[in-house]
């Protein structure tokens, strides 16, 4: 069965910074380049897209867009967290995912929600991530990422349903769909 993820992607400039660097560590570190994006819900299978691009449409009409702050850069141990950007677990965030899960019927009960947008993925050592942190901090520090607002938050104004076949190249990732967040305000 396919696999599917659900992402909010940043635009503008903030996009630009982000895939700056995420295109620098590839090169660097010998990961693949991708599409800045957090992951609001990743990794589910379903037998038919069409009835995921409905799921996706319908919880677009339940969401608002709402504002992404990000953090501090951190590593992790698993390939796709390799390195990455911290974003604030605030109401809003929390609330659309479980929103998603539940408009998916994945159950969220003793799970927790770390959403981050990846720099690099990777398997590199421990101590290569570590020196990527310092590196990644200092120059998207130096670019304004934490220091000017244009680089430290966007809008997550839409779903980007992707198809994402769990292998560690991207090339067969595909776009399926953006659709807008479209609930009323209340």
């Amino acid at each position: 069965m396919p696999t599917y993820s659900l992402w909010l992607q940043p635009s503008g400039r903030c996009a630009a910074v982000l895939q700056e660097e995420i295109d620098r560590l590839s090169k660097e570190y010998g990961g693949p380049s991708f599409t800045p994006h957090v992951t609001l819900l990743g990794g589910f299978e379903a037998a038919e897209e069409r009835e995921v691009l409905d799921k996706t449409m319908q919880l677009s009409q339940q969401l608002q867009p709402y504002t992404l702050h990000l953090e501090e850069v951190q590593a992790g141990t698993l390939y796709f967290q390799c390195v990455y950007v911290l974003v604030r677990q605030d109401a809003a965030v929390i609330e659309a995912w479980r929103q998603a899960c539940a408009a998916f019927s994945m159950p969220h009960g003793g799970q927790s929600y770390m959403p981050h947008l990846s720099l690099l993925y990777s398997d590199v050592d421990e101590r290569i991530r570590r020196s990527v942190v310092d590196l990644a901090s200092h120059r998207l520090h130096g670019a304004g990422v934490g220091t000017d607002a244009e680089l430290s938050e966007f809008s997550a104004s839409a779903l980007h349903l992707w198809e994402t076949p769990e292998d560690k190249g991207v090339a067969s990732w595909r776009l399926i769909r953006s659709v807008p967040l479209q609930a009323a305000a209340v």
